[in-house]
């Protein structure tokens, strides 16, 4: 798989989460990747999405600070 398809699939799962409400709670680095933790508060669901793309990781660093400029408000 390209890298390119590779992050069109990351940003595909991110978007799905997000769209169904949850937010991030925690984000692991790593060589291999991030680990970032996606929690849905009234069902009190966790998931975890493993990124692993350059582009991956600058989308969602994105949406964190979005999420961090609202609860700022």
């Amino acid at each position: 798989m390209s890298e390119y398809q590779e992050y069109i699939t990351e940003r595909e799962k991110f978007d799905f989460f997000m769209e169904q409400g949850f937010k991030i709670i925690e984000v692991n680095e790593s060589l291999s990747g991030d680990i970032v933790k996606l929690k849905l508060e009234e069902k009190d669901i966790v998931e975890n999405l493993h990124i692993k793309t350059a582009n991956g990781r600058k989308y969602y660093t994105n949406i964190m600070i979005m999420q961090l400029n609202l609860t700022n408000v």
